[in-house]
């Protein structure tokens, strides 16, 4: 539950911090849902530019910074792809640290890996992506069996909020959403929002771009 929360507050900060992102989320959900407050989840399952905004925020923010693998080695040598490491401990399953956020924010695989940009994820199926270079839930067999109810939950959770709020941000201290990095990444600080409760408008923000 703590890893959802992280992950939810960081994704509204996100999307409330730029203003053409929050429109274009708006403007999604009014496409889908009309003039209905709320829809079933085959519905919310369609909105492609919100779910993209979820993906680049674990991209940026996974809620786990780093995990932890253990190797199988042969003749006490682990090799990682051009490197070959020499096991000097006794153990025959030596332990190393992935760290999850270095790879998501590498320009080797990123394109301005530092941006919120939500669109990379509408250009590219997160299946057809170099392996191991977003990985967010982890991978292999020890990946996070919640990843489809973490997604699904953000994603109504969200829904629900923008279409019953305008919500803005209220004064946040400089750098935005600070962090406690422990095991797993914590927010430290506040999400201060302001809201206004809505009556369902698909022109309340007049023309947009799509």
């Amino acid at each position: 539950r703590e890893f959802l929360t992280t992950h939810i507050m960081q994704c509204l900060y996100n999307i409330l911090s730029n203003r053409e992102v929050y429109i274009r989320v708006i403007a999604e959900m009014d496409l889908q849902f009309g003039t209905k407050i709320d829809s079933p989840y085959e519905v919310i399952s369609k909105l492609s530019y919100l779910e993209a905004c979820i993906l680049e925020t674990l991209r940026l923010h996974p809620p786990q910074p780093s995990i932890r693998h253990s190797a199988i080695l042969k003749n006490r040598f682990l090799h990682l792809g051009k490197h070959v490491i020499r096991n000097k401990r006794p153990t025959p399953f030596p332990e190393f640290i992935v760290s999850i956020n270095n790879i998501h924010r590498s320009e080797l695989y990123w394109e301005n890996p530092a941006d919120f940009t939500p669109d990379r994820f509408l250009r590219v199926d997160t299946r057809r992506l170099k392996p191991c270079t977003f990985f967010p839930f982890s991978f292999g067999s020890r990946a996070c069996l919640g990843r489809d109810y973490s997604l699904a939950v953000t994603k109504i959770f969200i829904v629900k909020l923008l279409r019953m709020f305008d919500v803005t941000l209220a004064e946040q201290p400089p750098g935005g959403v600070s962090y406690s990095d422990y095991i797993s990444l914590r927010i430290s600080s506040a999400l201060k929002c302001n809201l206004q409760r809505t009556r369902i408008n698909l022109s309340r923000f007049g023309k947009v771009n799509r």
